[in-house]
Order: C-alpha cells, then sequence, then structure tokens
C-alpha cells in the first residue's frame, strides 16, 4: 500500500470492500468502518487530508455505535483524525481529537490492566504514545497532565495492587464478606476479583492537586521521551527529549506548568554514552561528553528556575536516566547540586504516595 504505483489501486481496492460491507451488513458496521479506515490511510499518503478527515470522521461515528468506549480501534481513529488535522493546519482540532484518544486510552489501560500479569502490563502499555501530539503542538496544559498521567503506570498499578489486596485479605477476616466470596459462581468471583486489581490511584492526581506535596521552593522536573511529529508529513516523527517544569505558585494552591523542549535524541544519548565509556577515563572526554549534556539538559532550563529555588526534583526518562544530575555544570562552571538539592523520583504520582522530606543537607557515603 505504500508504494506510490499501488495506492491509486488500493484506494479502488477499499472502496469496493465499502461497498460489499454496506450491501453485506449495512452503513453503520465495523466492517464499513475498517474499510474507511484503510481509505483514510491512503487519502493521507495521497497528500488529501480533506478526503481522509472525510472518511475517518464516518469510521468514528461507526466505530462509537459498534463498540463501547476504550476499544483500540476508537483511539486509532482519534488519531488519524489528529494527523488529518494537522495536515489541514487546524492545530485546535488536532488538540480536540488528540484529548479524545487520550480519554479512551485512558479507559481502554484501566479496562486491561485488570487482567494482566505484571510482565503483560508492561508490554501493553508500550503500545501508548500519549504524549507525541501534546508536545509536538506545545500544548502545555494537556501535556503536563498527560505526563502526571502516564508516567509510571505499570509500577504504579502492582503498588496499587498489592495495597488493594492486602485490604481485601482485612476483609476476608469478616465472616459474613468471607461466605459471600468463597459461595460465588466462577463469573461473580472473577468479577469481585477484577475490581481488586484495578489500579484504582492510576489518573487520579490533577497538576493543581501537586501543590499538597511541593514546597514554594521546589520544583519537579519531568523529562519526557517523545516522537516529534514532522511538519511536513505528520505520518512520521523523530524521537525527541523534553521537560516540563512544576512549581507550586506563591501563596496558593495551583501548580505553574512550563513545556520545555530539548532537541533531537540521538545526539544527547551519544554523549551519555561515552560519558558512561569514559568515566574512568582521565583523558578529558568524560568532561567533554559531561559539559555536552549539561548544556542540552540545562541550557534551556537553567534560566527557566525560579530565583527562590532551593530544590530540584529529577524524573527521568530513557537513556537521560543514566545522566548525573547533581554533577551537571551550571553557566557558572559550578555543579548543579553545589546550589540546589538533587532529588530524584521515578514519576510525579509518587510525591503523593511519599511526601519526601526535602531540604536535609546530611549526606551518608559508603
Amino acid at each position: 500500500v505504500r508504494k506510490d504505483d499501488s495506492l491509486p489501486w488500493s484506494l479502488d481496492y477499499f472502496s469496493q470492500e465499502i461497498f460489499k460491507a454496506t450491501e453485506q451488513y449495512g452503513r453503520n458496521h465495523v466492517s464499513t468502518g475498517n474499510a474507511l479506515i484503510s481509505l483514510g490511510d491512503i487519502s493521507l499518503l495521497l497528500k488529501k487530508p480533506n478526503e481522509a478527515e472525510k472518511y475517518f470522521q464516518e469510521a468514528l461515528s461507526i466505530f462509537e455505535k459498534c463498540h463501547t468506549s476504550g476499544v483500540p480501534t476508537i483511539s486509532d481513529t482519534y488519531e488519524n483524525l489528529a494527523v488529518a488535522n494537522l495536515m489541514l493546519s487546524d492545530p485546535d482540532k488536532a488538540l480536540f481529537n488528540s484529548i479524545k484518544k487520550n480519554e479512551n486510552d485512558r479507559e481502554l489501560i484501566l479496562n486491561v490492566f485488570k487482567f494482566l500479569n505484571h510482565e503483560d502490563r508492561l508490554q501493553f502499555s508500550k503500545q501508548f504514545s500519549p504524549f507525541n501530539f501534546f508536545a509536538s503542538l506545545s500544548a502545555e496544559e494537556e501535556l503536563a497532565q498527560a505526563v502526571l498521567d502516564w508516567k509510571g503506570i505499570v509500577l504504579d498499578s502492582i503498588i496499587q495492587e498489592n495495597i488493594d489486596f492486602r485490604d481485601w485479605e482485612k476483609k476476608l477476616e469478616n465472616p459474613q464478606f468471607a461466605d459471600r466470596i468463597f459461595n460465588m459462581n466462577e463469573d461473580d468471583f472473577t468479577a469481585e476479583l477484577a475490581k481488586h486489581s484495578a489500579p484504582s490511584s492510576m489518573f487520579n492526581l490533577s497538576v493543581n492537586e501537586l501543590s499538597k506535596f511541593l514546597n514554594e521552593d521546589t520544583i519537579l522536573a519531568e523529562i519526557i521521551k517523545f516522537d516529534k511529529l514532522d511538519k511536513d508529513d505528520f505520518v512520521v516523527g523523530f524521537e525527541c527529549y523534553g521537560l516540563i517544569l512544576y512549581q507550586k505558585e506563591q501563596n496558593s494552591s495551583k501548580v505553574e506548568k512550563k513545556w520545555i523542549e530539548l532537541g533531537a535524541a540521538i545526539e544527547v544519548e551519544k554523549e551519555i554514552l561515552n560519558l558512561r565509556n569514559n568515566i574512568l577515563n582521565t583523558n578529558g572526554n568524560f568532561l567533554k561528553s559531561l559539559q555536552s549534556i549539561s548544556s542540552y539538559i540545562l541550557e534551556r532550563f537553567e534560566n527557566e528556575i525560579p530565583p527562590l529555588t532551593k530544590n530540584i526534583i529529577y524524573c527521568p526518562d530513557g537513556e537521560l536516566n543514566f545522566v548525573p544530575y547533581p554533577a551537571l555544570l551550571t553557566n557558572d562552571g559550578k555543579f548543579l547540586s553545589e546550589r540546589y538539592g538533587v532529588f530524584y523520583i521515578s514519576a510525579g504520582r509518587d510525591l503523593g504516595i511519599k511526601n519526601l522530606p526535602l531540604g536535609s543537607k546530611n549526606i551518608t557515603v559508603f
């Protein structure tokens, strides 16, 4: 289908498929919707976004009639619509459809995680890309919430599940509850078990609720890796890193957000590899790599740090997990840890689980 000389043939083929599906099942059938999606995909490749948008919109209408929310087909269709909107230079519509895709993905992952073991959850979560459109559109508000929602969801689900099962064990100490459970049929028991397998703490912390856990002298720096959509061909993208800053507003329960795009991933990841390879060498390559990484992360970020900041909480992503953040070099050549307390967490939601005692100057060395 992606070969240019086969695209006209593919259009004819899927047009016939729509006709056959309509004749056999009616217009509002999943088979018709699938054929419409294929026509939309081909139209995008032919740079005909107006036609693609029309096909995707009708397919979405069909899928929403045939499916409940929280199914992959609906998410994929919202994503396709967002691509068509971008090609038509309509970022507002693209943002709307990206939000709808994200909402559907959230429902999908909550439903599916109930029935997956920990390893399968990790594999399943890899198919989602909740940051790409928001980051490419510089949609700061939506991106800030998506990062808070999605980073670390697998680990968070495991922790919450263990807490829920401990609560369930306590309930089983009640003879009436235990008797009801043990006399359930298989279907009812499976449904009851699924309730206690749901990662209930996922997607339940808003950006402004971070103000309960952030001091006014502390900022949270969430780093994400995302595919930045090409401005001329929105079907493809290239890997980048970016950073969302969260800071509690002075004398307020609100949290300020700031999106900073750090740039293409390939160069900084090469420097991180050099840094790790040269960490025991004294030939100057280590310092050169550290300076390059510091420039990549801090050059765009340092000027955005509020003057009253005393602590920075980093939440890295991808290869940037291997960066020694306290040793990053500031503009005046000092280590970052000489200016600020530097802390790490795996996801911003962790602040809601553990209110970290920030500000301590005590260091234990082994």
